[in-house]
């Protein structure tokens, strides 16, 4: 927070991120519950929420894309206005419930949440030259804060917006626009704050642009081994697999959760309040954790976060094998905590040892693996928990304590 004070070119990025972010948002759930208002109500819901992950696809790509933009500034203003105009003809369109309308949509979502994908990569190299090193740190602590807020806040505004005018997707739709079309009078205001005395991209980064795509990801392998052994770890793929386990078992706690409290009851609350607790903690715990960047956890290495975090869901799986369901409660608390922790660090470990023009599409590429760990990791453990809960519990400590192996191996292996 103190950095948003004191830094007006990150204020500028910050402000602008969290209106495209928010507008993001807003349409998100409306557009399920369109799609829930449609004859053929079911398949229409089941492709809204593909919606949701079909532009993690082309993130890479996206990335590779924003590394070789040259007036990172300009494009970013211009993906703003560009996602204001999709949303005033999705306005238009909203108007008729039909399939075409559906379609036409969904194909509009789907090319916004890409847009948003190539702001995101166009802002991280020059918040890696308006940000001192020492406060890297902080400044994507922060940017996850407003991931997390915009996301709730939109979806929730959305929402409330249907509801306040007896469902005008039409008004919601405008109104999204007007949120992307702030977020570019912001950039194109402070501009000048966010100038640069040498270009980002020069003649020898664009020659790369020809490389095979092979090649690409390749150079994006090198990349990330290279970033892992600047911070002292010897072993890159112990690492990797550990935070892709780490994000297994985290996108994993949600669905199991959602079968056990069927049968375990958290102090006789019915299991509507069980869940809504169960995400509050989560929320808040990821929140806090993003607004306090630089405390005790925030300093530590990345392989010893990783052991906090997997010894705190071993406790979690535990205490749920032994039906101590609010001791569970508690220990993911602390495990959201300090998992909170571990994006701001990648994201700060990439920006201090990589070059300007692979930061996007190294970022993406990496976060596209740990998008990808999630519903493995969801889809395999609901499966053993629909079986034998308890069985589910053990195995959940299992791979928790496997994590545990990897991390030590890692903080062993600390150059």
């Amino acid at each position: 927070m103190k950095l948003l004070l004191r830094n007006q070119a990150y204020r500028v990025l910050s402000l602008s991120r969290f209106f495209n972010a928010f507008g993001a948002s807003i349409f998100n759930l409306v557009f399920v519950v369109y799609a829930s208002t449609l004859p053929e109500a079911s398949v229409a819901v089941a492709m809204a929420n593909v919606v949701m992950m079909l532009p993690t696809l082309f993130t890479v790509f996206v990335g590779i894309r924003a590394d070789y933009t040259k007036d990172k500034v300009k494009w970013m203003t211009y993906v703003g206005l560009f996602q204001a105009v999709l949303f005033f003809l999705a306005a238009l369109v909203v108007q008729q419930a039909s399939f075409f309308a559906f379609s036409t949509l969904w194909l509009i979502n789907v090319i916004s949440d890409v847009a948003s994908d190539f702001a995101g990569g166009l802002r991280m190299p020059l918040v890696k030259e308006k940000v001192a090193e020492q406060d890297l740190m902080e400044a994507y602590s922060f940017s996850q804060f407003i991931t997390y807020i915009s996301a709730i806040g939109g979806q929730a505004f959305g929402v409330w917006l249907l509801g306040v005018s007896t469902q005008n997707f039409s008004l919601v739709a405008g109104i999204n626009a007007i949120f992307f079309l702030v977020s570019a009078l912001i950039l194109f205001l402070g501009r000048a704050e966010l100038s640069l005395s040498t270009p980002l991209v020069d003649s020898k980064s664009l020659k790369n642009e020809k490389l095979s795509i092979k090649d690409q990801f390749l150079t994006i392998y090198r990349n990330l081994r290279l970033v892992f052994l600047k911070s002292g770890q010897k072993n890159f793929g112990f690492m990797l697999f550990a935070i892709l386990i780490i994000n297994a078992l985290g996108g994993a706690l949600g669905g199991i959760y959602n079968i056990f409290l069927l049968n375990h009851s958290l102090l006789n609350f019915s299991y509507k309040d069980a869940l809504f607790i169960l995400q509050l903690i989560t929320l808040l715990a990821v929140i806090i954790s993003s607004l306090t960047g630089n405390d005790y956890f925030g300093k530590q290495s990345l392989p010893r976060l990783m052991m906090w975090v997997t010894l705190g869901a071993s406790l979690v799986g535990l205490s749920n094998l032994l039906n101590q369901v609010l001791l569970g409660m508690l220990f993911v608390f602390f495990t959201m905590y300090v998992s909170g922790k571990i994006s701001p660090k990648i994201s700060a470990l990439l920006m201090k040892n990589l070059a300007p023009e692979v930061l996007s599409r190294t970022s993406n590429f990496l976060g596209l693996l740990f998008t990808l760990s999630i519903p493995v990791g969801t889809a395999c453990f609901s499966l053993v928990a629909v079986w034998d809960i308890q069985l589910t519990w053990a195995l959940f400590v299992g791979l928790s304590l496997i994590a545990i192996l990897l991390a030590s191996l890692n903080l062993k292996n600390e150059i």
